[in-house]
């Protein structure tokens, strides 16, 4: 965790450094990677989204993106045999939402942005205890398994900084958090820190 806040203030001062005086809004594709956090933290894991973002002026875009990501979690107990406690949730969602541009003039401000709006998005979580003494090379024997599928709406808010942008590329990182309505609770579900590469169409 500690290289990845490394690796963003790095990234970071290098987008203040080479600030561009202006920076022309253009539909873009982008594609990329992230570290997924699930709950407050408690389990990370990796994921992959595509999103298109139609510009509507300087200021504003329409976003519409996909992304999935998957995480796990295994914890050993010593509980009569050695067993371990496993937690594994993966999801895909679908999400629509505004990008804002506040300062789309005002060098270095102009590669920040952020994003609000809807999310629609699928969770899966599988939880129980492995036998470790069952470990047979490929596979452990379970002593109990729970799942649990839901389908939840939501919300997305997104900050996003370009690192570099030119002509045709851009590319940069973005902060995404996920929320959903579910039993009456408005939730945290997770965030992701994302990596991006972006073609302007």
């Amino acid at each position: 965790m500690k290289k990845v806040f490394t690796i963003i203030y790095v990234l970071l001062t290098a987008s203040l450094l080479l600030g561009q005086e202006n920076i022309k809004k253009d539909n873009t594709l982008e594609v990329g990677l992230s570290n997924a956090f699930y709950g407050m933290g408690e389990m990370v894991g990796t994921g992959l989204f595509i999103q298109y973002s139609h510009a509507l002026n300087d200021h504003f875009s329409l976003s519409a993106g996909m992304l999935s990501a998957s995480a796990n979690r295994k914890e050993t107990h010593n509980i009569g045999t050695l067993s371990n406690n496993f937690n594994q949730t993966s999801s895909f969602a679908t999400n629509i939402s505004l990008r804002i541009t506040p300062f789309p003039k005002v060098k270095v401000l102009n590669r920040f942005s952020m994003n609000l709006g809807g999310l629609y998005h699928r969770l899966i979580h599988t939880w129980g205890v492995l036998d470790v003494s069952s470990y047979s090379g490929l596979s452990y024997n379970t002593i109990g398994t729970s799942y649990m599928d839901e389908y939840l709406w939501g919300l997305i808010g997104s900050v996003n900084v370009s690192i570099f942008e030119n002509d045709k590329f851009t590319s940069g990182l973005s902060f995404d958090l996920y929320t959903s309505f579910a039993n009456n609770m408005f939730n945290c579900d997770g965030y992701q820190i994302r990596v991006f590469l972006g073609v302007k169409l």
